[in-house]
């Protein structure tokens, strides 16, 4: 009995060696990759740019605040049109503020307390105020006499939703660089109440997630 020689396998008939195989192999993870760092940037350019966006809402929130609490609790600019300026989430009749500005008593990590002088008919009285940061929200109370708030209550009080990690530096800074046109930035004696916003935990540190700093100047 004769064996049978095939002969030579047809060129498209051959299989896959070894050697292509693992080619192949290293091309595909080669471009798995690629791909998978391609879309790892874009999703951590999206959250960074996420973060940036809230942490600018944040700051000017917390701006805003300062500015119409402490930084007004003295004085504020009104207009001839009309007697009142908001403060808050409330009206302050133009009645009640007056010069000097507000006089700080204490300020710690989580809080601001100040006082001023308010007309009670033709009576200096003081008025106190006191910023408390509570978790994502900055409260504002107010408390004296029924000349301090709009309402002749004897206190009132309003929140500003300025986003979580917020701290105050727990004394008054002099030198900071003011922040808003009714402040000189070249101004040295000026002092300013700075609130920090911290990092955020579990991020590389970059622009985005840094921390933030708001700088308010008080009238003199």
């Amino acid at each position: 009995m004769t064996s049978r020689n095939p002969g030579p396998v047809p060129p498209d008939m051959r299989g896959v060696s070894l050697v292509e195989l693992l080619v192949a192999i290293a091309v595909v993870a080669i471009l798995a990759a690629g791909i998978f760092l391609f879309v790892s940037q874009v999703y951590q350019q999206r959250q960074e740019f996420r973060i940036l966006t809230d942490r600018t809402i944040d700051a000017a929130l917390m701006k805003q605040a300062l500015d119409k609490t402490v930084a007004s609790a003295g004085g504020l600019d009104i207009s001839s049109s009309t007697n009142s300026v908001q403060i808050g989430t409330f009206l302050v009749a133009a009645s009640t503020l007056s010069v000097p500005a507000a006089a700080i008593t204490a300020i710690t990590a989580s809080g601001v307390s100040f006082s001023w002088t308010a007309d009670s008919q033709g009576i200096p009285t003081v008025c106190t105020g006191f910023l408390n940061i509570a978790g994502s929200t900055l409260e504002y109370t107010v408390s004296g006499i029924a000349a301090c708030t709009p309402t002749g209550q004897s206190s009132a009080e309003t929140t500003f939703p300025v986003g979580p990690g917020w701290s105050f530096i727990p004394a008054l800074v002099t030198g900071a660089s003011c922040m808003g046109p009714a402040f000189s930035q070249s101004s040295l004696n000026q002092e300013a109440i700075i609130a920090t916003q911290s990092p955020i935990n579990g991020t590389a540190t970059t622009s985005a997630t840094a921390s933030t700093e708001v700088t308010v100047c008080l009238p003199n």
